[in-house]
């Protein structure tokens, strides 16, 4: 019971986590760093505990932004060109590769089976307790532990198996 409660959070939790990639692949190819909020600017450029003035993100990100964007044929308006280079990179390349994610594109299965252990893991507590028995020992205990470490494989193989179904039916 214990398993299948885990399971059934985890894999809803799962679930609702690649709703909120995909959410993200999206909002990616439409940002504009223009529209982006900051800190600063949503408090009136005061800190909110100590009112102190503060000084704007924006402008330091947008200068940064000129640093690594600008080009030397496009003096006039260099800023604006500049942010709308930086636009472009993060809707095409930062886009493309999130959905390489998640589309398909290869899943890391280093990273899947991370989760899936991560998932299962308190159900390896509760099998660490079979494997106390002093009535076993040589190669019938080694069976025993064996038998043990596949029955709580099969559950993240399992688990695996789901995660990669789940992105391959939703279109992710």
């Amino acid at each position: 019971l214990v398993l299948i409660l885990t399971l059934g959070i985890a894999i809803s939790t799962l679930i609702e986590t690649m709703h909120d990639f995909a959410k993200l692949a999206g909002q990616i190819k439409v940002f504009r760093v223009q529209e982006s909020e900051c800190f600063c600017c949503s408090n009136n450029h005061r800190h909110p505990h100590t009112g102190r003035l503060m000084q704007c993100d924006r402008d330091q990100i947008y200068q940064k932004i000129q640093k690594w964007c600008a080009t030397e044929d496009n003096k006039v308006d260099q800023l604006n060109s500049s942010l709308e280079r930086f636009n472009t990179l993060v809707q095409e390349k930062l886009s493309s590769a999130v959905l390489e994610q998640f589309r398909g594109g290869p899943m890391q299965f280093s990273h899947v089976m991370e989760v899936a252990c991560v998932c299962i893991f308190p159900d390896i507590v509760h099998r660490v307790h079979f494997m106390m028995r002093p009535d076993l020992s040589g190669v019938s205990y080694a069976a025993f532990c064996l038998r043990i470490a596949m029955q709580w494989s099969i559950n993240a193989l399992a688990l695996t198996g789901a995660i990669r179904a789940f992105v391959l039916l939703s279109g992710l």
